[in-house]
């Protein structure tokens, strides 16, 4: 595996806790604290649109924590079972979009039941209150 570079913050514990792992599985990388690369995280974050802690470069990708992986060891699973597919940016974007669609889709189904769940508890109090009246 090749070495990551990892764009931390010192205040940070999640990264602490995920440099503690990757450094148990004998991953090396390049820590970049921000303030100290400001110029370079600023072109991270223009680039990736978000400014979350740690972002993971790996091969010209950007992973970002909460939005590629969850834990370090999910981070550290995929970039074991990394393969380096020669994708055009068109076919990566696409399967992006289906993704981010799928996502959004099941975000607002599970939305949809759970207002469902509380119009239905809120219609049986209303019930048992009309009852007693």
């Amino acid at each position: 595996m090749e070495k990551l570079i990892i764009y931390t913050s010192t205040t940070c514990p999640y990264c602490k806790n995920f440099k503690k792992e990757l450094d148990k599985e004998n991953i090396k990388y390049e820590e970049k604290i921000t303030k100290d690369h400001q110029e370079e995280w600023d072109k991270v974050t223009s680039f990736t649109g978000m400014a979350m802690f740690p972002t993971v470069l790996y091969k010209n990708n950007y992973y970002i924590a909460g939005r590629d992986f969850g834990t370090p060891h999910n981070f550290i699973q995929q970039m074991k079972s990394y393969k380096d597919y020669k994708f055009n940016t068109n076919e990566v974007t696409l399967q992006k979009v289906k993704t981010l669609t799928y996502n959004i889709n099941m975000a607002f189904s599970r939305l949809d039941q759970l207002i469902r769940r509380m119009e239905n508890k809120l219609n049986i109090k209303e019930d048992e209150h009309k009852s007693t009246d």
